[in-house]
């Protein structure tokens, strides 16, 4: 029997659609006291960083870890072009933007939404380390661009951004080092990657930004409920990583001044 060249053939024979469907299994957080990848829950991925890449600004570094990199640029003390009146105190900009190619999915208005809050964030964690007052009418500008996203972005920006700065020589009371988990009601795992932060099981996330030196926390950002004494176990941990990290940032900034002599 000939077929009809007006319609859509299917083929002779169906399968049942209940066949072709295949059962997606969630692997668990932890199996054995180690995570998804292999680490431990308090464990974070290797970092690499490096100041000093971006050669026509006046500080930048680059950051490197499993699944995530960035650059940031810092621009500045310059004057500000929106205050023709005298300013006894400067003022710090920050813009992140994604690249195209930096997460599997396609970007969307929530990456968008997402790059603007972050932002925001940045400038509140690194206010406190910057001593503004000493760049009246100034403008500090730190520029932020992600190549690779996996995990807690923010986090790693804020470490990246403060090493810029100390690399452009903005006075700064300390370093701004940051860290960040995401928990339930079982565990908590620190320095999280897109696998763990969208996991099932996972109910919650806290990123804190902190200075070593002054033993002060100068960005908390928590999503989910915990009591009391959770909430200070999670802190206590980001803040142990935040201390880990800031020996790798010291590190760098010994590393690139001596390059440079």
């Amino acid at each position: 029997m000939p077929f009809d060249t007006k319609r859509i053939n299917g083929p002779p024979v169906t399968q049942s659609l209940v066949t072709l469907l295949k059962k997606v299994q969630v692997k668990p957080l932890v199996v054995e006291d180690n995570r998804i990848d292999g680490r431990k829950c308090d464990e974070i991925r290797p970092i690499y960083l490096k100041s000093g890449i971006v050669q026509k600004a006046n500080g930048s570094s680059y950051l490197e870890t499993r699944g995530t990199k960035l650059v940031c640029s810092v621009y500045g003390p310059r004057d500000n072009p929106r205050k023709h009146e005298y300013s006894s105190t400067g003022t710090i900009t920050v813009e992140l933007s994604y690249a195209p190619f930096a997460r599997t999915e396609r970007l969307s208005v929530h990456a968008d939404r997402q790059s603007k809050e972050y932002s925001g964030l940045i400038i509140e964690a690194l206010h406190s380390a910057i001593c503004l007052d000493s760049y009246p009418k100034a403008q500090i500008d730190v520029y932020i661009n992600v190549l690779e996203d996996n995990g807690n972005t923010l986090s790693h920006a804020i470490v990246a951004a403060s090493v810029a700065l100390a690399d452009a020589g903005i006075e700064m009371l300390d370093l701004v080092t940051s860290c960040s988990a995401v928990f339930n009601d079982n565990l908590m795992l620190t320095d999280p990657t897109n696998e763990e932060i969208n996991h099932a099981d996972v109910f919650g996330n806290i990123t804190v930004a902190y200075l070593p030196s002054l033993n002060e926390i100068s960005c908390l950002l928590k999503d989910g409920a915990q009591d009391v004494n959770d909430s200070i176990s999670s802190i206590n941990s980001c803040i142990e990583s935040c201390l880990r990290i800031h020996s790798v940032m010291k590190e760098c900034l010994v590393a690139s001044e001596r390059e440079r002599r």
